[in-house]
């Protein structure tokens, strides 16, 4: 049996309801997921060597995290065409509370990667503190501390 709407309010509605689970039903395929899965690869067994600040470098953290955290620390502020330095909240408690003074700890976050139009920000990100640093591939699932 086939029903018609004769309400263009009921269609209208039941249009926008379709479509609206329709979109929402396909398969992720987004540069996020992407970006995630392409930054986990295989880990060396080179565990520590130093950069040229002379801070050990933890072999599993790409090289270009090194290279943002430096600029970083150098100027306060994201290099020209990265997103950063906005407040990182730490509600789930995945990084330390207090900093080394019992201080409540005040944390920063840093994209790893340039922004480009039009394209997703990928996963992995650069948390910041006062005194540390932590390298995250998967949005604050997991953390890596940078000595």
């Amino acid at each position: 049996m086939i029903h018609r709407f004769k309400s263009a309010t009921t269609r209208n509605y039941l249009f926008w309801l379709f479509t609206f689970f329709a979109l929402a039903c396909q398969p992720a395929t987004d540069n996020y997921q992407k970006t995630a899965a392409s930054s986990q690869g295989a880990i060396s067994k080179k565990d520590i060597k130093s950069d040229v600040s002379g801070r050990p470098v933890n072999s599993k953290i790409p090289k270009k995290v090194y290279t943002v955290l430096d600029y970083i620390r150098k100027h306060d502020r994201a290099p020209d065409g990265y997103v950063g330095g906005r407040k990182f909240g730490n509600f789930e408690k995945h990084l330390p509370l207090n900093d080394s003074n019992g201080r409540p700890a005040r944390y920063r976050e840093w994209d790893v990667n340039p922004k480009k139009k039009g394209k997703n920000r990928g996963a992995e990100r650069l948390v910041t503190s006062e005194e540390k640093a932590w390298y995250t591939r998967d949005h604050y699932e997991n953390f890596e501390e940078i000595k």
